[in-house]
């Protein structure tokens, strides 16, 4: 159950919650989570910014690899996966 309330936080700096009564008493985890006064949420990137930030933290990471050396590496996973399954079942080449 999730509780949500706003307080004035006095200059003491004590708080007290009241909580509902249908709530069952007894040891809880408590989350107490302090947020600014206005919370903005962060922009929404539209697909291409979304794609340029992708690239650029790609290239502050300094990774060098590709789409093209990307989708090579995916191929050779699908050959050996699909190596493994032939072994594993026990099919040839005529599809037995």
């Amino acid at each position: 159950m999730t509780i949500e309330q706003t307080v004035e936080v006095p200059a003491g700096r004590r708080i007290t919650l009241d909580i509902p009564p249908e709530f069952p008493a007894g040891k809880r985890v408590t989350v107490l989570v302090v947020a600014p006064d206005s919370v903005t949420p962060p922009r929404r990137r539209t697909p291409e910014e979304a794609i340029e930030y992708c690239r650029g933290l790609g290239k502050r990471l300094g990774v060098r690899l590709t789409s093209d050396d990307l989708i090579a590496m995916r191929r050779e996973d699908q050959a050996l996966e699909e190596a493994q399954y032939r072994r594993l079942f026990h099919k040839d080449e005529d599809g037995d």
